[in-house]
């Protein structure tokens, strides 16, 4: 799960910062490491929850997935049209990618915190 979030921001600052098309091909193969991230997460979820508790679990997914759905399109798309627009502040059509990338490197500081480290193999343990 760590490894997918840090290689699609990788992919969608690549994204922000394209100026050509190769770029944004060249920046599609770290972004299409985030398929790496759901089935990761979703085990970690489900060890940390008991059998009883799959279902409310899967069900609270699947709310907040919903919700992304929602706020997510709303949010990328008047980043999109406020950016490039003509007389914006700031002139920069890769906005919606560095907001995304924003945010998952805050999930990616999140999940980095509640991952417990390894722990150290035990003296003369092979």
């Amino acid at each position: 799960a760590l490894l997918g979030i840090a290689l699609a921001v990788l992919g969608h600052l690549g994204y922000a910062f394209a100026n050509a098309g190769w770029m944004a091909y060249a920046a599609a193969i770290p972004a299409a490491m985030r398929g790496l991230v759901t089935p990761a997460l979703n085990a970690i979820m489900s060890r940390e929850v008991g059998p009883a508790g799959q279902g409310e679990l899967q069900g609270a997914v699947g709310a907040v997935v919903s919700l992304t759905a929602i706020v997510g399109p709303f949010l990328m798309t008047h980043l999109f049209s406020a950016f490039p627009a003509p007389g914006a502040p700031v002139q920069f059509p890769g906005a919606p990618f560095i907001a995304s990338a924003v945010l998952m490197l805050l999930a990616l500081a999140l999940l980095a915190r509640r991952t417990p480290a390894r722990p150290a193999p035990a003296a003369g343990a092979r």
